[in-house]
């Protein structure tokens, strides 16, 4: 099982998406998706189409990563504070 530190160091910055974007056209490889990257080069950034429309496009890419990751950290709290309520449940019998 995943633990909740390890989801908050996979989320992902704004910021570092935008410079992976301008400076190595790497912005999907630093969001983890490996095959939308290779078709990014190959097709050169959609002959520079692509590469316009992510500009205006990273940020809610970033937050839809952000999203997932952050409900996984909250159904992990939740198990665990359920967890909890039910041991001190349990001692106070």
């Amino acid at each position: 099982m995943t633990s909740i530190y390890e989801l908050q160091a996979s989320l992902k910055s704004s910021s570092t998406a935008y410079l992976m974007w301008f400076f190595l056209g790497a912005q999907y490889a630093y969001m983890g998706r490996w095959g939308l990257q290779l078709l990014y080069w190959f097709t050169f950034g959609g002959l520079g189409i692509w590469m316009f429309v992510d500009m205006f496009c990273i940020g809610s890419m970033v937050r839809r990563h952000n999203s997932k990751i952050l409900d996984k950290i909250e159904d992990i709290a939740e198990k665990q504070h359920q967890k909890d309520l039910e041991k001190i449940v349990a001692m106070s019998k």
